[in-house]
């Protein structure tokens, strides 16, 4: 479509919406960063998950306003594919909600076991604390346990005043 068009936007939303998806998700690591932010948001809010891998594949070279687009269109549709990916950016910056927003909502079985076995590891307090976070957002089975465990006098003050916290 023409660059100038003033109401782009809409026409790529009906693109996406018709047998043209994939003609114009196959083009989204090429697109403007204003074309792919239409194209990552009804991606998202159409739940598209067979394209998890094209937006996967944009997050590494992702400029700071792309991130936060990105990572909200992997919480729709991302699997344990995704999680990795996700998880190294939350143990970064643990207070990005953008990030632990995707993370509590991506459909990911493997993302429970692999934060059940950090919380419960013997990494890092920040690693456990950052793990039982998810773990409480993503309301997984077998936490609550945990955070009794957790909770006893003879774990470490950051744990226990964390899952005291979430009782």
């Amino acid at each position: 479509t023409d660059p100038s068009f003033a109401r782009r936007d809409v026409l790529i939303k009906a693109a996406i919406s018709s047998k043209l998806q994939d003609r114009v998700i196959s083009q989204l690591a090429t697109l403007s960063a204003t074309d792919q932010a239409v194209v990552l948001g009804a991606i998202a809010d159409q739940h598209l998950s067979d394209y998890e891998e094209n937006v996967l594949a944009l997050l590494p070279s992702a400029s700071a306003d792309q991130k936060p687009l990105i990572v909200r269109t992997l919480g729709f549709v991302g699997s344990d594919q995704s999680y990795g990916p996700l998880y190294t950016l939350y143990l970064a910056d643990n207070r990005d909600r953008t990030v632990a927003d995707a993370l509590s909502r991506l459909n990911a079985p493997s993302a429970d076991k692999s934060l059940l076995r950090a919380a419960q590891g013997k990494g890092s307090i920040d690693d456990r604390v950052s793990a039982l976070r998810l773990l409480v957002l993503r309301n997984t089975t077998g936490v609550t346990p945990l955070i009794n465990q957790l909770a006893q006098l003879a774990n470490d003050p950051a744990l226990r005043q964390l899952s005291l916290i979430h009782i």
